[in-house]
């Protein structure tokens, strides 16, 4: 049975605000709970990159070095979002 505009108008709406409702949940539940804070790298972690036998790109570098700072830097509670990249 093929539903009309309205009737699958509707649906969709619903689903959009179920979805929305369910983000808005999972982050306040985010912010209530401890995040992990990165050690900053240390010499094993020096020798391992230089020990790859290629070069990285200026943009590969411009990546590494953007996900390293952005998980030196803690949010306000001092927790860090994993999800998001």
């Amino acid at each position: 049975m093929l539903l009309s505009w309205a009737k699958q108008k509707q649906k969709t709406k619903n689903k959009i605000k179920e979805v929305a409702f369910d983000l808005i949940k999972l982050y306040a539940e985010r912010r209530t709970k401890e995040g992990f804070q990165f050690s900053p790298d240390t010499y094993l972690q020096d020798e391992l990159e230089a020990s790859f036998i290629y070069e990285d790109t200026p943009d590969q570098l411009k990546a590494t070095n953007d996900i390293k700072s952005r998980y030196g830097i803690s949010t306000a509670n001092g927790s860090i979002d994993l999800w998001g990249l």
